[in-house]
């Protein structure tokens, strides 16, 4: 086992003991609420950057288990070759759960779980190129993508009830999608800043 396999199986127990140290020093249990409300104003996917909104509620009364919903926009430009150019927009949201090891209340926490992408996209020809002319196209394709994926998070909390946390979510996804590549991992990277109360 090489030095990257190892790093990689040490984060997760790295990431959990900071989030059980971090609750040696977390205030009072009654000072935390079970909802927390977000905005994203830095994200990206595969489709490319974007934006979005996320809420999350704790479902135990120890505030390990909680249910998040991030809905985000992005959008990206580009080509299939010298002859196609487009512009694809992303509308998704993932639907998912997340365990904190050392419970959610305290300055910093990590959390892991799982979550069920759904995206739907919009995909509209700007212009085609041929040899001979240049022409625009008003063609536009419409594509549903949906998968698994696994999710890690760092998440921090000041004065009391303030969050700011990045989000990690990789997993697989299939879609109607012309000429996506599935052996490429779906990859979801959030920042987040919001209230919890």
């Amino acid at each position: 086992m090489n030095y990257k396999s190892t790093l990689l199986l040490l984060c997760p127990l790295l990431f959990a003991w900071i989030g059980r140290a971090g609750g040696q020093e977390a205030q009072p249990a009654s000072d935390y609420g079970d909802n927390i409300v977000c905005l994203m104003p830095a994200l990206a996917n595969n489709t490319g950057p974007g934006l979005g909104f996320s809420y999350e509620r704790f479902l135990d009364d120890m505030d390990r288990i909680s249910f998040y919903v991030p809905v985000y926009y992005t959008r990206r430009k580009s080509r299939w070759s010298y002859s196609e150019h487009y512009k694809t927009n992303c509308f998704g949201a993932v639907f998912g759960f997340k365990l904190y090891p050392g419970s959610s209340k305290g300055p910093v926490r990590y959390a892991f779980g799982f979550g069920i992408p759904l995206d739907l996209l919009t995909r509209k020809t700007d212009e085609v190129q041929t040899h001979v002319a240049i022409y625009d196209s008003q063609r536009t394709d419409h594509f549903v993508r949906t998968g698994f994926l696994f999710h890690n998070s760092l998440n921090c909390t000041i004065k009391r009830h303030w969050v700011l946390a990045a989000d990690l979510q990789m997993g697989f996804t299939a879609t109607d999608e012309k000429d996506y590549d599935t052996t490429v991992p779906f990859v979801l990277l959030m920042f987040k800043a919001g209230y919890r109360f």
